[in-house]
């Protein structure tokens, strides 16, 4: 509880540097998702976004972990799997795990020796969602950017005030 608390202040605090800011959709959730899409020249370029943030971070003695891409899932797969910035990082060679699959699945992939994102494209589409569920697909999905995902903006609860004001008795 404590830490979705901390994440919530952190995901107000980061809306410095984004005005869409969310927290990742997980049953324990890590990770804070900002689009900076657009916002590039007003920071003087994504590399440039992603130094300010790191050093914000930085700042409060916190360790981050960074990335961008065209999507939600592409984002946080460079942040913990590639390299931060680089659309030239390869999504495919990737890790399975970098799809944000649940533990089962995860399992099943090691177990049949499928170990990258592009071990499991080889497979046809009809037989992961039957092997695999539907789940795998989504994710596959919304990584390629054939699906999107958006992110839900954190958004403190307003605080609202009710007045009535009289007229001198």
């Amino acid at each position: 509880e404590e830490d979705h608390i901390a994440l919530s202040q952190l995901a107000a605090w980061s809306e410095q540097f984004s005005p869409i800011v969310g927290i990742e959709s997980a049953e324990q959730p890590s990770a804070l998702l900002l689009d900076i899409t657009g916002l590039a020249p007003i920071f003087g370029g994504e590399p440039r976004i992603l130094e300010l943030v790191r050093q914000a971070f930085s700042d409060r003695h916190y360790k981050v972990h960074l990335g961008v891409g065209d999507t939600v899932g592409a984002a946080w797969a460079r942040a913990h799997f590639g390299a931060p910035h680089d659309q030239n990082c390869d999504l495919l060679e990737l890790p399975v795990q970098a799809l944000r699959l649940e533990p089962p699945i995860l399992d099943l992939l090691q177990q049949l020796g499928i170990t990258s994102i592009a071990q499991l494209l080889q497979i046809p589409r009809q037989a992961l969602a039957t092997r695999l569920g539907n789940a795998t697909l989504q994710r596959l999905d919304q990584l390629l950017g054939k699906q999107t995902e958006v992110i839900v903006a954190h958004r403190a609860a307003p605080n609202f005030e009710v007045e009535w004001q009289l007229e001198h008795p």
